[in-house]
């Protein structure tokens, strides 16, 4: 568990408040406590005051955060916290996800997964998704997501199953994502000429 600054300032104060009515009451009551108990007591009760702050102190800010969304902008790889209300019509998708990331390059990108085999036979052109300027899309940044870069011509298949090996796969997707003006001759995109 973290505790920030904040929560220590909030905690000491109140630890202090409780302390000294526990301190009150034992003298009201005539009852004694040895200095270790009391030492031990107090530390404990801050403890649990700490906590209890943190917690609700997280809350809060759980609540806060969850009327935005994490979005990463593409040119700069910087994350930025977008509404919920900004995501309408088809980007209503969004609003709950992860890995969400804006086109702010001012130009058209592709998204597209290239298909790898064993034997090298699958030779059917990509399809890509056209994504515009401005326009949100779901990103997986993974070791098999490459952005900018060209796909190779072969990479290791090496898709294991947890099914068994009668269950293991021969081939494995490549994810790519590029200005849609590099790549309009090798990936089929619905939407887009190139001029």
């Amino acid at each position: 568990m973290t505790f920030t600054a904040i929560d220590f300032l909030i905690s000491i104060p109140v630890s202090a408040a409780l302390i000294g009515a526990i301190v009150l009451f034992y003298k009201k009551t005539d009852r004694s406590t040895t200095p270790i108990g009391c030492f031990i007591g107090c530390v404990i009760l801050f403890w649990f005051v700490l906590c209890f702050v943190s917690g609700v102190s997280k809350k809060k800010q759980e609540i806060a955060e969850s009327h935005f969304v994490k979005v990463t902008l593409v040119s700069s790889r910087e994350t930025i916290k977008v509404p919920k209300s900004e995501f309408v019509g088809n980007d209503t998708v969004y609003r709950y996800r992860k890995g969400v990331y804006k086109n702010d390059t001012g130009k058209d990108l592709v998204k597209y997964s290239v298909k790898y085999t064993k034997d090298g036979s699958d030779t059917n052109k990509p399809i890509g998704l056209l994504i515009k300027p401005n326009e949100y899309f779901y990103w997986n940044d993974n070791e098999n997501s490459f952005m900018f870069r060209l796909p190779p011509n072969s990479t290791s298949v090496t898709y294991k199953s947890s099914y068994g090996k009668s269950h293991q796969l021969d081939y494995t997707y490549l994810e790519f994502l590029d200005y849609a003006d590099h790549v309009a001759n090798d990936v089929n995109i619905v939407g887009y000429s190139k001029e």
